[in-house]
């Protein structure tokens, strides 16, 4: 393709790399810069606030405001048709855009550094045709995407944004691309170039409809929310316009341009794809009457919306909902023997099957099997017990190995020291997860509910992976009703495809059985799908502890006991410690729950050997000179002599012979000299 080189291109010679100290200083900055800028909530990159209300009479007073009330809100902006923003997700697609802008001689006057890759900033041509594109960069990596139109774009100084470079003052500065440009990165992402509709005469319910006709359904829909009544009727309108444009590209164009006033708008390529899903041969396809019932519910004049737009329009005031479903009583679905609607279809999940698979994941075993993805845990242990250090440890083993996405984890730091902060952030960056702790960037645990809330309303749950360390700071476990509340908001973030680690206290007394009992309410432990609790398990060596992890509650394969081994030597810093973590299999552990008890058994081990050399030999005459000589019970002697008689000299130190009468006479395995006379 013949690319025109647009002249003068050649970067200026001064640089303009902004930085903030607030989210309120980065959007007024924005703003005057040339930006139509709009609150962001701080983590889910979702507008807090209704696109076309804020941009209606933006100003910096308006701007200020809304910052001095919400000053966590992080900043973006609504693209336009004045720009274009090429973003590369993947080092792939950076070497491919900067190619691209080789090719076209356009180098780009504003650069900013995502989490994944790069932004590049232009202006586009008056008459240039582009719409927004993206692509998923697991399966495309070296496609770019496209932002513009009303696409959104999270700004520096939010999280994960940075400027890398900007040689222009102002937006007005930016180099303009012209059709050439934008069409050579359609072509490489394997798209059509875009170009305007052209006119045609579609026949919809019994009459022609041109060109301003296009603009009667996207007049319509400028009055239904794509967010009220749920996904199902989202999609029914999607199947609308499909239907009443034969599944053009125009079509989809509305459609998605419609969808993208919603704050769960899940991008273009999404959205292409549910388009394709549509099938206008379906007997209970939908229509324009589903449009217009729609706009109508919404209290809109649909006619004198549509007479607006200068073009006739005929009336059709019937919607086909579903097929009617005999009954022996002859009675419509959804409704009593009175013909009213029963009041528990609004919650009914009939037809969601597709978004309920959606929303779950694959159950895939993390943390060493102790967790799974798409499941809430919680691990109870006391202080000092290494939880934090041993979930630590399978977190990074966990990225590492590739079994989780280190840019969905987000451990929750709330209960540590600046210097354990700073230990542990500093490993959280070589391993590229996410650390947030209350001090900093504005971050409250207070707050944590009701992100969690927003990720679920909007569909950002799915594939997130949160660790509370500890739940305690988010939430009161000593108050059922707070803790029930919190589980249940939990339970909603898991159903959504989310995973969560939460760790908590075990009470300082012990069972009656002697092992650990978990602290506050029975709430986590009932709606959690996996519970531990963590006690001291058997250590040989003075300077490791031994825990050992017992299943409590569970839904899936998790292992129902697992044990851990760590240095507790003194001077190792975190990431020394980590490396001292190690799982014990059951041959393991029990060879140091032996060297354990027989160095609390030498004692008596050492009276045994001096009674039966002493020519002390018989079971009932050797327990009592062994309790007297060790000073212990003659209980606690006869299990020491039991626990060591038997033929392997590894694990015992002496055996038996029956003599006379069953009376059991001993000998040590060594074969050390014996007197010649036998006690009775």
């Amino acid at each position: 393709m013949e690319i025109m080189k647009k002249p003068g291109a050649i970067a200026p010679i001064h640089q303009h790399n902004p930085s903030f100290k607030h989210f309120s200083e980065a959007a007024l900055h924005w703003h005057q810069f040339g930006f139509d800028v709009i609150p962001i909530v701080p983590l889910l990159k979702r507008p807090a606030v209704k696109w076309d209300a804020w941009l209606e009479g933006l100003s910096p007073e308006k701007i200020a405001a809304h910052w001095a009330a919400h000053p966590d809100h992080e900043v973006g902006f609504i693209v336009g048709e004045r720009f274009l923003i090429l973003d590369a997700d993947s080092p792939a697609s950076v070497e491919a855009l900067h190619s691209l802008e080789k090719e076209a001689g356009i180098p780009p006057l504003m650069v900013v550094t995502t989490k994944r890759g790069e932004h590049h900033y232009f202006g586009r041509e008056v008459g240039t045709i582009a719409k927004a594109d993206s692509f998923s960069t697991s399966q495309y990596p070296d496609c770019i995407d496209v932002k513009t139109g009303r696409s959104l774009v999270i700004l520096p100084t939010s999280t994960g944004k940075t400027v890398k470079a900007c040689w222009v003052a102002s937006a007005a500065g930016l180099f303009k691309v012209e059709q050439d440009f934008i069409d050579l990165v359609f072509h490489h992402n394997g798209r059509q170039a875009p170009r305007l509709p052209a006119p045609r005469e579609p026949a919809i319910g019994g009459h022609e409809i041109n060109s301003k006709s296009y603009g009667q359904i996207a007049a319509l829909l400028k009055h239904i929310d794509p967010e009220e009544g749920g996904y199902d009727a989202w999609v029914r309108i999607g199947m609308a316009i499909h239907a009443e444009t034969a599944g053009s590209d125009d079509g989809l164009d509305l459609f998605d341009q419609w969808s993208s006033d919603g704050a769960t708008y899940p991008g273009r390529h999404a959205i292409e794809a549910k388009w394709r899903s549509f099938n206008s041969n379906r007997q209970d396809r939908c229509n324009l009457g589903t449009i217009i019932n729609r706009a109508k519910q919404a209290g809109h004049d649909w006619i004198a919306t549509c007479s607006a737009e200068e073009d006739p329009f005929v009336p059709c005031e019937t919607e086909v909902v579903y097929l009617a479903v005999p009954t022996t009583k002859s009675v419509t679905v959804g409704t009593d023997d009175t013909g009213a609607s029963n009041p528990l279809n609004r919650f009914s999940l009939r037809g969601m099957s597709e978004k309920v698979a959606r929303d779950a994941v694959a159950q895939t075993p993390i943390l060493g099997g102790l967790a799974m993805l798409g499941q809430a845990t919680v691990i109870f242990a006391p202080p000092n017990s290494g939880k934090t250090l041993i979930t630590f440890y399978g977190l990074c083993e966990d990225v590492r190995l590739g079994k989780i996405e280190a840019l969905n984890l987000y451990y929750f730091n709330v209960d540590d020291s600046a210097l354990g902060l700073a230990d542990k952030l500093a490993i959280a960056d070589e391993y590229g997860f996410h650390m947030l702790s209350e001090g900093y960037r504005d971050f409250k645990a207070s707050a944590l509910p009701e992100v969690i809330s927003g990720m679920v309303a909007n569909n950002h749950a799915k594939d997130a992976i949160l660790v509370l360390d500890t739940i305690k700071k988010f939430t009161n476990l000593m108050d059922k009703t707070k803790a029930s509340q919190f589980t249940t908001l939990i339970r909603q973030f898991v159903m959504k495809g989310g995973t969560v680690i939460g760790m908590a206290h075990t009470n300082k007394k012990p069972g009656s059985d002697g092992k650990p009992v978990y602290g506050g309410t029975s709430d986590l432990v009932d709606d959690f799908d996996c519970a531990y609790t963590i006690g001291a398990g058997p250590s040989s060596n003075a300077n490791e502890n031994v825990v050992v992890f017992e299943n409590i509650k569970r839904r899936g394969s998790n292992p129902t006991r697992a044990t851990y081994r760590y240095s507790t030597e003194s001077g190792l810093s975190y990431a020394e410690l980590l490396t001292t973590v190690v799982r014990l299999d059951d041959q393991q552990q029990g060879s140091i729950a032996q060297e354990k008890q027989q160095a609390s058994d030498t004692a008596v081990i050492e009276a045994v050997q001096t009674c039966i050399n002493q020519g002390v030999r018989t079971k009932i005459l050797l327990t009592k000179a062994t309790a007297k000589s060790a000073g212990v019970s003659e209980r606690a002697a006869l299990k020491v002599i039991e626990r060591y008689t038997g033929g392997d000299p590894a694990a015992h130190r002496w055996s038996f012979a029956v003599r006379e009468r069953g009376a059991k006479v001993y000998t040590l395995l060594d074969n050390t000299a014996q007197p010649a006379s036998t006690a009775t």
